[in-house]
């Protein structure tokens, strides 16, 4: 990729740098690309003048062959993810640009049951109305996975798509739990939307979820139920139940996170992502209320107990059991088991899992 603007110093690599690799990773072209970044710089200090590796589809030119193991360790982990599923995948997981055409090739000739079966499912389109960005917020739970102890709660801004959160954790009825997903929020972005609904049932939100269920929970949801069916995690026991929340909640965490980052999925008029930070710039209104940190801190103060026994990854009493050494600051390294790509992945999880599984019933 070549940028270049004539009649400035060109504004430091540094600067810019991160930024182009994310406007590219969404699929703009080089002249769009220029044009957010004069946003995002002093363009009567710099100009835009800068040759970066990044190569697009036909640049790459991959193969059903060239991509073979890199789709064998996705599907893995992603088994029932279609064809543009899989090429926003390996896109922002591996940096592979490929195109449709050698994916339907990739999936005609190793997943062709893939192939039939979305053909059989015929899906229907429907249309969601709303008055612009930030006009409303829905927010819901989740208790597909309520049966391994876990539970989720998401937001989304339904006019642009984006996703605001997906939490997991072992509990998601507590209000100052939810009131905290909320805030964090507010606080990133420092505004509140006209309204926030709860459960409002609309159908991209409905969509939000049957993506979800689709795209990632396969994979984790199938490793799960072989811990059970194997006798690994009985969550019954509460020793187990405690040791696998907090083991388990933040890695899947990280793993959620990661796919709401990666989620660059393009509409009719634009990326979520950037329909959701610049409405004006895709024709849209939006209706934020800048709301301050100080308001924000002030909420939390009146409605949040800090040390209610909901925010406790794994209940506390006097009791208290200790961990083993080795074990014992892994989950507060940041992004301790990373994601699928850029981590330490599955098989190191399930090497950590039996120690402590077989460490339990040694006590």
């Amino acid at each position: 990729m070549f940028l270049h603007q004539i009649g400035s110093p060109a504004a430091p690599i540094e600067l810019i740098k991160l930024h182009i690799r994310q406007l590219w990773q969404v699929h703009l072209t080089d002249r769009e690309i220029v044009a957010e970044l004069q946003k995002l710089i002093d363009t009567s200090q710099y100009g835009i003048s800068t040759t970066i590796n990044m190569h697009h589809t036909c640049q790459q030119g991959h193969t059903i062959d060239s991509i073979h193991s890199t789709m064998a360790e996705l599907q893995s982990m992603y088994p029932e993810a279609r064809i543009h599923e899989m090429i926003s995948l390996i896109f922002h997981e591996h940096n592979m640009s490929v195109s449709q055409r050698v994916m339907c090739q990739y999936f005609a000739t190793y997943k062709p049951h893939l192939v039939r079966q979305c053909k059989a499912n015929c899906p229907q389109w429907h249309c969601f109305w709303a008055a612009g960005v930030k006009n409303i917020w829905t927010i819901d739970q989740h208790n597909k996975w309520i049966h391994f102890g876990l539970a989720l709660h998401t937001g989304v801004e339904p006019f642009s798509g984006h996703i605001l959160w997906i939490k997991i954790w072992h509990s998601n009825p507590n209000l100052q739990l939810i009131l905290s997903y909320y805030l964090e929020t507010v606080e990133k972005f420092g505004v509140i939307p006209m309204v926030t609904q709860s459960d409002l049932g609309t159908e991209n939100f409905e969509i939000v979820w049957s993506q979800f269920q689709c795209q990632f929970t396969p994979g984790f949801e199938a490793l799960l139920e072989k811990g059970m069916d194997s006798g690994w995690y009985d969550p019954d026991n509460t020793l187990q139940l405690m040791t696998f929340w907090w083991l388990f909640i933040p890695w899947l965490q990280q793993e959620m996170n990661n796919y709401c980052h990666d989620r660059k999925k393009i509409l009719p008029h634009g990326v979520p992502e950037l329909i959701h930070a610049d409405a004006k710039n895709y024709g849209a209104l939006d209706f934020k209320v800048i709301i301050l940190k100080e308001a924000i801190d002030h909420i939390c103060m009146l409605y949040i107990n800090a040390k209610h026994p909901v925010f406790d990854l794994v209940v506390q009493d006097n009791n208290e059991l200790p961990l083993l050494p080795a074990l014992q600051d892994l989950h507060e390294i940041e992004g301790y088991l990373g994601g699928v790509a850029n981590g330490m992945g599955l098989h190191i999880y399930m090497n950590i899992w039996y120690v402590v599984v077989y460490t339990l019933k040694l006590y």
